[in-house]
């Protein structure tokens, strides 16, 4: 179905989104039929709040109207990380002579600001994770906390101008940490979570980056580990097992071993995770109850999205395929 394996895979009003690198590839959601194809070369994509499709490569980022195939806006920011959008907003770190996050309106591709104005604070292949207040980036050496408004927000931190177009952001912190993951970063409403390769998984406080808590994480001293949250917990997937800690506190809600590969949160409480030998499973958030979908197996670097009670998976076969999730017997994962 693909001529290319998927580097992404959405679900928006136009239907399931399949991107490589050459091409969109937008599919009827209940029948799998294509709809329609659109070209460009694409390193990466992301889904705006109100469904529109952004994608980001060699070109810059482009926002595409899958409808009708057009090109909405193109901004000139190439990179080497995803767009990560929040909100009406683009963030992505650029690759040029001076690596800079960028923001970008999402609704025009206006640049909006950009940090830092002349000196590399960060290499163009570091993280970032927007939060509601903080945007936070993070590279194999440190940790850092911009604030995009250049407010004050009465800490003793020493906070740095950085001197770009209004608004002002700044770099309110900076944290040190040459043993973190470089990926594993992951925004929750009081700050943001990383992991360390001592195995430790840390909430870092979003006014000065202090841990708030740190707890060792079976697994994630062995490999980087995939990072999910919603409201209440921080879900830390490896492939020792699948651990739900709570944000607040750093306890432990619950741990379901297993050798998974990657998983991803479903609208109505429920992570659908794959593990090592393709195996899906059906785990309640809430407790940690489990339930297998017998004669269902994908590779385990399927790209996954999720839309309701559907999973759809588009493996490096080229194949896009769909499985629903609703248990016929009408139970919940249990374990």
């Amino acid at each position: 179905m693909l001529e290319a394996p998927a580097i992404g895979l959405h679900v928006i009003p136009a239907g399931v989104v399949a991107v490589t690198r050459r091409q969109v590839i937008v599919l009827d959601p209940e029948t799998g039929q294509v709809q329609g194809r659109l070209d460009g070369r694409q390193a990466s994509s992301a889904v705006t709040p109100e469904g529109g499709l952004v994608t980001a490569g060699t070109d810059g980022v482009q926002a595409r109207d899958v409808d009708d195939g057009s090109v909405e806006w193109t901004s000139d920011v190439t990179g080497v990380g995803p767009p990560d959008v929040t909100g009406q907003t683009i963030y992505r770190v650029s690759d040029g002579a001076v690596p800079r996050l960028v923001a970008t309106a999402a609704g025009t591709g206006r640049r909006l600001w950009e940090f830092p104005e002349d000196e590399p604070a960060f290499p163009p292949e570091a993280e970032v994770a927007p939060g509601a207040d903080f945007v936070y980036v993070a590279d194999r050496e440190a940790v850092y906390g911009i604030l995009p408004q250049g407010e004050s927000i009465g800490t003793d931190t020493a906070v740095i101008d950085a001197g770009a177009t209004a608004p002002e952001p700044l770099l309110v912190w900076q944290t040190d940490n040459q043993q973190r993951w470089p990926s594993a970063l992951q925004a929750v409403p009081d700050g943001v979570v990383t992991a360390d390769r001592s195995g430790d998984v840390c909430l870092r406080r979003d006014a000065d980056g202090e841990a708030v808590w740190c707890v060792p994480v079976a697994g994630v001293a062995a490999a980087e580990p995939d990072l999910l949250a919603d409201d209440d917990r921080v879900y830390v997937v490896t492939g020792a097992g699948v651990t739900a800690i709570e944000t607040g506190t750093g306890d432990q809600r619950w741990t379901r071993p297993g050798a998974w590969s990657q998983a991803v949160l479903t609208d109505d409480g429920h992570m659908v995770a794959v593990d090592r030998d393709g195996g899906v499973a059906v785990l309640a958030v809430e407790a940690g109850g489990i339930r297998g979908l017998d004669g269902v197996r994908l590779p385990p670097s399927a790209v996954l999205a999720v839309a309701g009670d559907a999973l759809y998976a588009a493996g490096g076969d080229g194949d896009v395929v769909s499985v629903e999730l609703v248990d016929p017997a009408g139970g919940a994962a249990t374990g």
